[in-house]
């Protein structure tokens, strides 16, 4: 079980799952950790009751017992470390990962995706991924439907006109939503836009909860 535990954390770790679940996982598999460290000993010796024990078995139980304690109680603070923080946190915001918006519909292509470096301000972390979308036909402003239609067909993205920023021929703000799981809970938010040569964007950014 232990060796389950294990294998399932160092994955976990380097975000092979993905990172709306990482560090409430990650708490998770500690405490069954722990749990699984203080019954083993306790469930081991049961069939034992009664039998006398010899000095050297009773000296390896108490190293055991001894080590075992001292994992937990390590363990046990460094998890309500980071359940307190996370609590009050609610999550660090990561970059979008490259498959944010999925697969998309025949017809439309990722040309290319690009990540800016997360930025900190007075209402925490802001880290922000842009697609660039491609048609075989039609205008900007179809393949840009395409794309909103898209979104709130696979993903619940519901959009509003919005006022143009600098660079942009037009912009579609989606609603912000909550996602993640307790400990890694972020904000999503998202646009899609018509830059000024034309090309299609959808910026997804994960901000951290106030």
């Amino acid at each position: 079980m232990l060796t389950i535990a294990a294998g399932v954390q160092i994955p976990l770790q380097y975000g092979v799952f993905g990172t709306d679940f990482q560090f409430t996982v990650g708490v998770v598999l500690a405490v069954f950790v722990m749990v699984v460290l203080i019954l083993a000993p306790i469930m081991e010796l049961a069939p034992t009751r009664g039998v006398p024990l010899g000095r050297g078995v009773k000296v390896r139980i108490g190293i055991g017992w001894t080590l075992g304690g001292l994992y937990c109680l390590l363990s046990g603070f460094v998890v309500l470390m980071v359940t307190t923080t996370g609590l009050i946190e609610l999550g660090t915001a990561t970059t979008p990962p490259v498959d944010a918006i999925g697969s998309l519909p025949e017809g439309l292509s990722m040309t290319k995706t690009e990540a800016s470096n997360c930025a900190n301000d007075s209402d925490g972390t802001d880290c922000e991924r842009t697609f660039y979308i491609a048609g075989k036909s039609g205008t900007p402003e179809q393949i840009a439907e395409q794309v909103r239609q898209h979104l709130t067909d696979t993903k619940g993205w519901t959009y509003t006109p919005e006022r143009t920023s600098l660079g942009d021929s037009s912009t579609w703000s989606g609603s912000c939503r909550h996602q993640g799981w307790i400990l890694d809970s972020y904000e999503a938010c998202t646009w899609v836009k018509i830059k000024t040569d034309g090309r299609v964007t959808v910026v997804v950014s994960h901000k951290d909860i106030d």
